[in-house]
Parts: C-alpha cells; sequence; structure tokens
C-alpha cells in the first residue's frame, strides 16, 4: 500500500497479491471505495484454494473444527486414517504448544461465542457477494439449492444431530432424508458407496 486512505491528496493506489474468492472481493470492496487497485497473481485467478473449494458460500460453516464433540472424535482422528483430519506426526511434533492451544478452544464457554459469532460473519458475507453479483450481472452463477451430507454409518448419523440443533438454533434450513427420500433425489447415490 503506498497511501493512507485518511489522506485526500494522496492517489489512493494499492496492490492485492492473490486472485481467488479473498484477494478478488478485497480488490472489489476497495475499487467500490475508489481506491486504484493492481490486482496479482502467479497462477491465475481462482485457481488456487479458491478452486478447490467447490465456490461454497455456505450459511451452515459455522461450526469450527475444534468444537466440543472434537475430544470424542479425537482417538479417530490420531490415527491418521480419516478423510476428516490427515497429519504429518513430525510437523505436529514441532506444533506441540500451537496444537494444546487449538484444542484448548474445542470447550462449550468458547465454542458458543464462536458459532455466533462466525454465524454473523457468514450471513453479512453471504448478503455482500449477492449484492456484488447483482452488480457485476453475475448473479446466474449463484445457484442457491444447498447441499447434501451424507453419513456412512448410523452412528455418523447420530453423531451429526448436534449440529442439526445448531441449524435450528441459527435459522439454517436443513432436512433430515431417509435412504428412499435420497435415492429420489439423487439416484445415481447408492448404498455403501
Amino acid at each position: 500500500m503506498t497511501t493512507s486512505p485518511n489522506d485526500p491528496s494522496s492517489p489512493r493506489t494499492v496492490a492485492v497479491f492473490g486472485a481467488g474468492m479473498v484477494g478478488v472481493s478485497c480488490a472489489w470492496a476497495l475499487r467500490m471505495r475508489g481506491w486504484q487497485v493492481s490486482l496479482y497473481d502467479s497462477i491465475g485467478p481462482g485457481a488456487g484454494t479458491s478452486g478447490g473449494n467447490a465456490g461454497l458460500l455456505a450459511g451452515s460453516s459455522f461450526i469450527p473444527f475444534n468444537n466440543p464433540t472434537l475430544w470424542m472424535q479425537l482417538p479417530a482422528l490420531m490415527g491418521n486414517r480419516t478423510p476428516k483430519l490427515r497429519y504429518v506426526p513430525s510437523y505436529v511434533a514441532t506444533r506441540a504448544g500451537r496444537l494444546a492451544r487449538f484444542l484448548g478452544h474445542a470447550r462449550r464457554a468458547e465454542f458458543e461465542p464462536t458459532t455466533r459469532a462466525l454465524h454473523g460473519l457468514i450471513e453479512h458475507s453471504r448478503q455482500l457477494h449477492r449484492q456484488w453479483m447483482q452488480m457485476s450481472a453475475s448473479e446466474f452463477l449463484r445457484r442457491d439449492l444447498g447441499w447434501l451430507m451424507l453419513y456412512r454409518s448410523v452412528q455418523a448419523q447420530a453423531g451429526a444431530h448436534w449440529a442439526s440443533d445448531l441449524y435450528g438454533q441459527f435459522g439454517i434450513a436443513h432436512q433430515w432424508l431417509s435412504a428412499r427420500e435420497l435415492t429420489e433425489l439423487e439416484p445415481a447415490i447408492r448404498s455403501g458407496v
């Protein structure tokens, strides 16, 4: 950044590095505030992390990984064989303090204010992106169809009911589907896959 936003005599120019979802959003917000913006990316717009996360603006993503259920999942996660978490043991050993702090936040006392804050941030972001998409005539790219969360076992599904209760508290529309209802909705999904 070459200038202060409080100096009316300066040209107000800024460089944003990274043309993914966050970088483009920052650049757009700055342009709307009158800044001259240069946007740089070494591999092209949306080709990095933003290309890998399917472009979701998911209102249900306000539940942090280090939530109170983490303690029950910890034995399975430490086995380093679940798709939820993979790690390099030697790297984790060098970050033991950070790991301890991360686990320390997986308590209900910290979880509740965190989920409230994340929900507010995500809802603000979703509304803002809707406005921006209208302004840029790209609203046709947005689809509000929701998404499916599948569970391989009755135990895994039962473990997700606490999240369903949270969705209800925060007004996130959701529903449980039976195997028959799921097959009717998505015929390509087969049991046991």
